[in-house]
């Protein structure tokens, strides 16, 4: 089976071009990084359920050979159990065939469950880092925002207290 190792690289590292234009604009950098993660995202779980489905297919053939394998063991037992030699040998070789092919379909079947399982897992930290920077992105526009207030505030005392300064002279 052929992962499409390519993507894999791509989802962990980002587009410079990309980050080196908005530079200088930190949330336009952070909403563009999430936005490329995102991307990624999507194309990274298609090829998880690619090889997901591919350690299915693998599976169910296995489990026919596998299958077969155990029938024709049945007939090389019946077989000698009724004393028919020939057939036992026949059967013997036909369980060989389908054993020889589960064990191939095995041995696959078992690789491929690891890389499916390694992608599973690189697609949780992948979905978790995507998780933090939304957070970090959140708290960076709330405390923005914090500071845009408070400097307003203190701009808005400052005209009220020059006011009132204004005033108490007027008074005078």
């Amino acid at each position: 089976m052929v992962y499409n190792f390519i993507l894999f690289e791509r989802v962990l590292r980002w587009n410079l071009q990309d980050i080196a234009k908005v530079a200088e604009n930190p949330d336009k950098l952070l909403d563009l990084m999430i936005l490329n993660m995102q991307e990624d995202l999507i194309e990274f779980r298609q090829v998880v359920d690619q090889a997901t489905a591919s350690q299915k297919k693998k599976q169910q053939q296995y489990n026919q050979y596998k299958s077969q394998a155990d029938k024709w063991f049945s007939r090389v037992q019946l077989a000698l159990h009724k004393g028919e030699e020939n057939l036992a040998k026949e059967a013997l070789q036909r369980y060989k065939q389908y054993q020889e092919q589960a064990d191939e379909i095995k041995f696959t079947l078992d690789k491929e469950t690891i890389h499916v399982d390694n992608f599973q897992n690189h697609l949780i930290t992948f979905e978790k880092q995507i998780s933090e920077l939304k957070i970090k992105q959140n708290s960076l526009k709330y405390h923005k925002n914090s500071e845009s207030i408070e400097k307003n505030d203190q701009e808005n005392y400052h005209d009220v207290r020059a006011g009132s300064a204004l005033i108490d002279v007027g008074n005078k």
